[in-house]
């Protein structure tokens, strides 16, 4: 799949991206493939969105990156911070059930205000806003979320300041290299169900 300029501004990107960024982006290529995409020196939020936008638009398959975001990235951690906690757990399951018609629109909504509900509590008690905002982001987008929520938990038990900086970009980049991997994987999948 190659991706144009074209495709990327009818997805109405954000205003930092006027055709001209776009096209210097693109630096006289006509398109790009989406490996292509995601080694471009933009903001990993950015490439995300493209790829969630541009590239990925099957909600089915948007829902399961979610999903494997979450449960590879952020459920770990939660279930280390609330070992007793199955909120987020029974959500993304419950998600997954839905991809496959398992679950209802309200089976659906229920699980996630559930997860909100553990989210908010998680919130109160935390110590720090980096903590409050990991807590929120859990049940919140994933691809975004899962990277800052790993940042945290890794920075956290650090010594220094200067550790504790290290520390988050040291995990924050692990959790984006994570979620660039599932998206890869995304893919790969796509290629082969088109012959690729």
């Amino acid at each position: 799949m190659r991706i144009t300029v074209d495709n990327i501004m009818a997805a109405e990107p954000c205003e930092g991206y006027t055709r001209e960024r776009v096209e210097a982006l693109w630096d006289g290529r006509d398109a790009l493939e989406p490996e292509e995409i995601l080694a471009l020196d933009i903001p990993r939020e950015d490439i995300i969105w493209a790829m969630t936008k541009v590239v990925i638009t099957d909600d089915r398959r948007r829902r399961l990156i979610a999903c494997d975001i979450t449960e590879e990235i952020a459920l770990p951690i939660w279930e280390e911070l609330s070992p007793h906690d199955w909120r987020l757990r029974t959500a993304v399951e419950t998600s997954r059930r839905y991809v496959h018609g398992e679950a209802t629109d309200e089976d659906l909504r229920a699980a996630w205000d559930a997860t909100w509900s553990a989210a908010r509590s998680a919130a109160s008690y935390a110590a720090s806003d980096a903590a409050r905002s990991a807590a929120r982001s859990a049940a919140s987008d994933a691809a975004r979320s899962a990277a800052w929520y790993a940042a945290w938990y890794a920075a956290r038990d650090a010594d220094s300041d200067a550790a504790s900086d290290a520390a988050w970009d040291a995990a924050r980049c692990s959790a984006w290299e994570k979620i660039f991997d599932i998206v890869r994987r995304y893919l790969s999948q796509m290629s082969e169900e088109n012959g690729l």
